[in-house]
């Protein structure tokens, strides 16, 4: 049940903070009660422009979820897919092989499945692929002449790159854009209407575009511009409706108490990490083991999962309880690296009044 308002505790760090952001939607949840805010403005587009009037922030208005793709759509399509027998978490990213030149290759070769999700395949963080491509192809081969960052399985460092490489696996085992598949199998079923890439002409959208920019329904991040459909590791564009429905489905799902999409022990290995002291699970981040995390200094720390997203995004879940909440922002409409230490803040002032506050019950 959908109720307006929020927890008075929490209430109070959203008034505090959300005024910084041109639009700003936030929830507390639990398996029975969703309590909700939203700031802002937000206006209908089409693939260049603003089209009618600015309209309010509500919880189904659109945003640019950034990496929050790699947790709610790449990671549940690895999982679906595995459970049908189509991949094995064990296997390479074979189906990039051939484009990646040496040292790349050996490297990805004896790379796992379960280590691209849980960025412990020993690859870059990051590269700036759009400043030389215009198109996927260019974009993957440019890809392959990466060197790796370090040897697979040794330590984390959180890689788009590698899940660019899932993207690409994923579209190849299935013989069409993965994201496609996506909405047809994990989402339309379920009521739920993400869209990927961009969002449908017609949609209320939060602006996502820096300053100077073209405002529009087109992805925030470059490189994903370029890959379109067959990105995996941004590109989910979403409301806060539809964030906090996925994630109640998948916790009901790994709790055993309904079906879908995913089996309940693949939600439960994907929330599971590798290693006892891993900073990543298969697919979602964790509170840092110690000192500082945005998901509050009082998150129950070895059982809650969630993820950050650049555009200013994020979500925490406590999956025992089926408790969470999700925090929406378009901090990058005020500039691509503005207002990070404000949103830094506002995460680990939400998060903590969230875990302290009672029971959302109206």
């Amino acid at each position: 049940m959908w109720r307006p308002g929020l927890p008075p505790n929490l209430q109070m760090v959203f008034d505090r903070h959300a005024d910084l952001f041109p639009a700003c939607a936030a929830c507390v949840f639990t398996p029975e009660t969703v309590r909700f805010a939203t700031a802002g403005a937000a206006a209908v587009v089409s693939a260049t422009s603003r089209e009618g009037a600015v309209v309010p922030v509500d919880e189904h208005t659109y945003f640019d979820l950034a990496s929050l793709t790699k947790a709610l759509a790449t990671a549940p399509a690895v999982f679906a897919l595995a459970a049908e027998g189509r991949l094995d978490l064990d296997d390479p990213p074979r189906h990039i092989l051939p484009l990646a030149r040496e040292p790349l290759r050996s490297h990805l070769a004896a790379v796992r499945l379960v280590q691209l999700l849980n960025h412990s395949a020993g690859l870059p963080a990051y590269a700036p692929f759009f400043e030389t491509c215009t198109s996927p192809d260019q974009l993957l081969a440019a890809l392959g002449a990466l060197v790796p960052a370090g040897p697979a399985g040794e330590n984390s460092l959180y890689s788009d790159i590698g899940y660019i490489i899932l993207g690409h696996h994923l579209s190849s085992i299935l013989g069409e854009h993965w994201t496609d598949w996506a909405q047809g199998t994990l989402y339309e079923p379920q009521g739920l209407r993400f869209s990927f890439w961009g969002v449908p002409h017609g949609a209320v959208l939060a602006c996502n575009q820096e300053p100077g920019g073209t405002f529009g329904g087109q992805v925030h991040d470059e490189n994903a511009r370029i890959l379109g459909p067959a990105c995996g590791q941004a590109g989910l564009f979403g409301s806060l409706a539809q964030v906090t429905g996925w994630l109640q489905i998948l916790r009901e799902i790994g709790s055993g108490r309904s079906s879908g999409p995913l089996q309940p022990e693949s939600v439960r290995r994907m929330w599971t990490p590798l290693r006892p002291d891993d900073a990543f699970t298969l697919g979602f981040d964790r509170p840092s083991r110690t000192g500082f995390t945005t998901a509050g200094d009082n998150v129950e720390r070895d059982t809650t999962v969630g993820h950050l997203g650049f555009s200013g995004t994020a979500f925490w879940l406590h999956p025992p309880t089926g408790r969470g909440g999700v925090l929406l922002t378009n901090r990058v409409a005020l500039g691509r690296h503005t207002f990070m230490q404000e949103l830094r803040t506002f995460r680990a002032e939400f998060f903590t009044a969230l875990w302290r506050s009672p029971d959302p019950t109206p």
